[in-house]
């Protein structure tokens, strides 16, 4: 009887009713965060790969089936799972795209161990469920209330309530990762600070507010020991609520699922923290922040959100859709929104960025499939592909856009020229042509935000000399956070000696 009654707990919580407006934003948002990742934050690391001829894989079966990563490859999956992680995100998911944008995704971080992050591998596991969400309509997302139903009807007991496991397994994973990490935090060194104040310790969040305990009466080893404390005692908390969430939504009383709402106060302050202690994590915060907002927050909130989101994307699916366009005529503008994005993808400028746009041509028509059911056959959904066409358009504009406003390509070249500026060696001449490419696709990238940092910077600096005070520290300055430099310097000092090699014939000419 104890094992038929664990069963039957485990099937309630697992199988239960699920709110599908959750994972319905869960799933979109995530997408959206994930292009954009991928673009600017994952992409501008691929001039590591494959380096010097020299690759270890996160799993020893993968260097034996994959071949010597390079910036070329690397550059184009990440090009190519964001463009298709945010067409899905404006278009609606399919199961196969988010199959193939897990595949690929997870194929990206572990190619190779020059990706660390551990939380890459905890958004590959948040893809595999995702994939496992129902594929939810608009409309039907924000009439999902579990709680709108005749009263005589129990909501936690009703077969026709929706399930959703995909979006039960989505919150145990987030639990799990939580309480995992609370536990490795056990050890003396972290208990006593140590670990946080080496890791955050020189970031001016950090220093802050580790002057305003000073002020208070509270020594920096006692800010730091309490610290670490509280971060263990926040992750548990955060496990625990992620672990609730699923069973939140089927609570009977409104009250009582509105003051569960205050749960996300928990992970909002711990992930705040991180942000303004400048910790090397990636987008992690980012990422656990929206996941957050969407499990926690109630019901009404979400559905305001999901509301004025959705009404123009529906907008425009109405006024695409409106007159039912032929099936050749929706393929036939899949077709040319695929050649356009070619076009979009020439300006990227990066290794691999024609490569990516065939992946986002292939990709295009991949939206588009459907799985057969109920005795249809048809394996294209003709009604999606004047949306997708947008979409590939839209997605290939959103990644040009996101690299003129940033300074991925600037990172890209200029880490790119440093790395093979240091391989560089008479015996290996071919490296110098390299660093000086590199420095000179960097030059053309630099920020003008940077530019006029380091102009007030030496302004500053020439008027401290003068007036017999020392000069600021550059070096810690750029190791707290501020802009690098162009690279002017390097670039002058890659031309003379590629001038020089070549006067002594170690270069082809000119």
């Amino acid at each position: 009887m104890t094992r038929a009654r664990s069963e039957s707990l485990f099937d309630r919580y697992f199988f239960g009713p699920v709110d599908l407006l959750r994972p319905y934003l869960l799933v979109r948002a995530l997408l959206a965060l994930l292009a954009f990742d991928c673009w600017l934050e994952l992409a501008p690391y691929g001039y590591r790969y494959g380096l010097g001829e020299f690759n270890v894989a996160h799993f020893t079966l993968l260097d034996a089936l994959l071949p010597m990563p390079s910036p070329e490859a690397y550059v184009a999956l990440m090009l190519g799972c964001g463009w298709l992680a945010l067409a899905m995100a404006l278009t609606g998911p399919t199961r196969v795209g988010l199959a193939l944008l897990t595949l690929g995704y997870t194929l990206g971080w572990s190619w190779s161990l020059l990706d660390a992050y551990q939380h890459h591998y905890l958004l590959s596991l948040l893809l595999l469920a995702m994939t496992c969400f129902p594929e939810t309509r608009w409309e039907d997302a924000l009439a999902a209330d579990l709680h709108a139903q005749p009263e005589d009807r129990d909501a936690n007991t009703d077969t026709d309530a929706p399930r959703a496991w995909g979006y039960v397994l989505f919150c145990v994973s987030c639990s799990i990762v939580y309480f995992y990490t609370a536990i490795t935090k056990m050890n003396a060194d972290w208990r006593d600070g140590h670990a946080l104040e080496r890791l955050a310790g020189r970031s001016a969040g950090a220093r802050t507010m580790v002057a305003f305990a000073d002020a208070h009466g509270v020594g920096a080893e006692a800010f730091w020991s309490a610290f670490a404390k509280s971060a263990i005692l926040i992750q548990l908390v955060i496990a625990a609520g992620f672990l609730l969430a699923p069973v939140i939504d089927r609570l009977p009383r409104l009250r009582t699922r509105r003051l569960l709402a205050f749960w996300v106060l928990a992970p909002l302050s711990f992930h705040a923290g991180a942000a303004h202690m400048d910790l090397k994590i990636g987008w992690f915060s980012e990422y656990m922040l929206l996941v957050a907002v969407v499990v926690f927050l109630p019901r009404e909130i979400l559905a305001g959100v999901a509301f004025v989101l959705g009404t123009p994307q529906r907008a425009v699916g109405r006024f695409l859709n409106a007159e039912e366009p032929a099936d050749a005529t929706a393929i036939g503008a899949l077709l040319l929104a695929g050649v356009a994005s070619l076009g979009l993808f020439r300006l990227v400028d990066l290794p691999g960025d024609q490569a990516a746009g065939l992946i986002v041509a292939v990709l295009g028509g991949v939206l588009v499939l459907r799985g057969t059911s109920r005795g249809d056959t048809s394996r294209v959904d003709t009604s999606r592909a004047l949306p997708v066409a947008l979409a590939s358009l839209v997605g290939g504009a959103a990644l040009v856009s996101a690299l003129v406003a940033s300074p991925a390509r600037f990172d890209y070249y200029r880490k790119a020229g440093g790395d093979a500026l240091r391989l560089a060696s008479p015996e290996q001449p071919q490296y110098y042509l390299e660093a000086l490419e590199h420095y000179r696709r960097a030059q053309r990238y630099y920020p003008d935000d940077y530019r006029a940092f380091w102009e007030a910077w030496d302004r500053d600096a020439a008027a401290r000399v003068a007036r017999g005070e020392p000069a600021p520290d550059e070096r810690r300055a750029v190791a707290e956070g501020a802009p690098p430099r162009d690279r002017a310097q390097r670039l002058e000092e890659a031309e003379a000696q590629v001038a020089n090699l070549r006067a002594q014939g170690l270069l082809p000419p000119e």
